[in-house]
């Protein structure tokens, strides 16, 4: 089971999938798909190690060694997200205090943005959800940080600030020939990227 569909428990998906589309179906975790999919797109780095962050709902990642899929002893590699960046912070659905997913899921971003427009901030991110909290997105912020909202500026550098974070202490352990970050960064635009790069290159060793 996932603990984003906790619900989800021994459900024969494989076998279902078989049966309606009448074709051999494999099933895989997300974030190994993205790489894999990445080597058959690009023979570049199929003899290379390639880290993969990927951002959806959480955050994962996945490995190519020398081009090959990097598996966990149970196949539960990956949980970038649920590695410990603040041992004060909010309990996780996980059960342990301060995981990554804490500070950059989608729904802690949306607590976020709810304390930050409790606290008196966040005027034109709530007007833009036609002051209804429920009607606050990551895609909002996103757009409205890219606009040049302070306040959406300051919550969107606090996420990157914990993604970089997490992201540098891999590097310097693991150090790939390369770094993709994908997923559901599409409509962050060019400030998350900007920001995770200045961030990054503070907490990583030059060569």
């Amino acid at each position: 089971s996932s603990t984003n569909m906790p619900h989800w428990k021994d459900v024969p998906i494989q076998t279902s999938l078989t049966e309606v589309f009448n074709k051999p179906v494999r099933i895989g975790r997300s974030m190994h798909l993205v790489a894999l999919t990445e080597k058959w797109r690009r023979s570049e780095i199929r003899d290379k190690n390639v880290l993969f962050i990927v951002l959806r709902t959480g955050v994962g990642m996945s490995l190519l060694i020398k081009g090959e899929l990097y598996h966990g002893a149970n196949f539960l590699d990956g949980e970038i997200g649920h590695t410990v960046v603040n041992p004060g912070g909010k309990t996780c659905e996980c059960g342990k205090k301060g995981c990554l997913e804490t500070f950059i899921s989608s729904s802690a971003i949306k607590e976020r943005c709810a304390q930050i427009i409790k606290g008196g901030k966040g005027k034109a991110l709530y007007e833009a959800a036609g002051c209804t909290m429920n009607n606050i997105t990551t895609e909002l912020l996103y757009e409205l940080a890219n606009q040049g909202d302070k306040d959406c500026e300051m919550i969107v550098r606090e996420i990157v600030r914990y993604l970089a974070m997490a992201t540098a202490n891999l590097i310097q352990t693991l150090n790939p020939h390369e770094l993709v970050v994908c997923g559901k960064i599409d409509v962050a635009g060019q400030i998350l990227f900007d920001e995770f790069n200045r961030v990054f290159k503070e907490m990583v060793m030059d060569k």
